[in-house]
């Protein structure tokens, strides 16, 4: 794929992509921060800066609703 190709982004296509995650504990915090590093710089270059990450951290409460499909426990439904 040569320069020109690399520069064309398919209409509709956003500049900021959205992440969402979830920090954890423990290590988790530490790991989420090196991996956000990481995947910041990895987008930079590839894209040229042209696109970036926008990291949206998700409160536990919001993975539970996310997996279950619904914020209350099945038994209260």
């Amino acid at each position: 794929m040569g320069p020109e190709e690399r520069e064309k982004r398919p209409a509709g296509e956003p500049e900021r992509l959205v992440v969402p995650y979830l920090e954890g504990e423990g290590v988790g915090p530490e790991i989420m921060a090196g991996t956000r590093r990481l995947l910041d710089e990895a987008v930079r270059r590839c894209y040229r800066g042209r696109r970036l990450l926008q990291w949206l951290e998700l409160p536990g409460e919001q993975i539970r609703t996310l997996a279950a499909g619904s914020s209350l426990p099945q038994e209260m439904i």
